[in-house]
């Protein structure tokens, strides 16, 4: 999907780098990470550890300023907001194949990640972030959820053209694209990207 550069940066940018990526601890392995998806990325490796779940974090792959194969549209990669994990055993192909836990996909999904292995040819060894920047866990000043609705609109719009309306109805029945109310920076992202991860979930993607 095409992110947004108002968003998270310009992955083409000699500085995109130096002014976005810094390396996190996941799962005992030293990765490059978006730094506003950290929040969320460590909110899914608490979940994975409090679960209890085994699994051999052995080859994860990150940050690549490379197009989604065979089209123009810049990958997750580039912005190092996808992770795949281990994939000689979790292959791009279909029929299905992953060692993945569901434990652990779920702690993904939970947290506004997307599983590759919902697509139509499963990509198993992919997850990629869908939720908001959360660049703003450390400010106070206040912005309206309308503003934030305005920007998971235009993400979804970005995002998966035959599925905006079915997730759209969702959404509104979450009452997120319709009630209208202030709060933190923090609080509205989390209310979207929360509610987004369960839109997504409810129509199984």
């Amino acid at each position: 999907m095409a992110r947004p550069i108002a968003l998270w940066g310009n992955p083409d940018s000699a500085t995109f780098v130096r002014a976005y990526i810094e390396y996190v601890s996941f799962m005992g392995k030293r990765i490059p990470w978006h730094k506003w998806a950290i929040g969320p990325l460590m909110a899914v490796q608490a979940d994975i550890i409090a679960s209890g779940v085994k699994y051999h974090w052995d080859d994860l792959q990150t940050y690549n300023n490379r197009n989604i194969a065979g089209t123009h549209i810049k990958s997750n990669h580039a912005w190092a907001l996808a992770i795949d994990i281990n994939p000689a055993q979790n292959p791009w192909q279909k029929p299905l194949k992953t060692d993945i836990p569901v434990a652990v996909r779920d702690a993904f999904t939970r947290h506004g990640f997307r599983w590759g292995g919902t697509y139509s040819k499963p990509d198993a060894m992919h997850f990629e972030y869908l939720g908001l920047p959360v660049k703003e866990r450390q400010e106070e000043d206040d912005m309206t959820i309308d503003e934030v609705r305005k920007i998971v609109r235009e993400e979804i719009a970005a995002a998966y053209p035959p599925e905006i309306a079915e997730v759209r109805t969702h959404l509104d029945k979450l009452g997120v694209l319709s009630k209208s109310h202030t709060g933190t920076k923090a609080a509205s992202v989390t209310l979207v990207a929360t509610a987004l991860s369960r839109a997504l979930k409810l129509v199984g993607k």
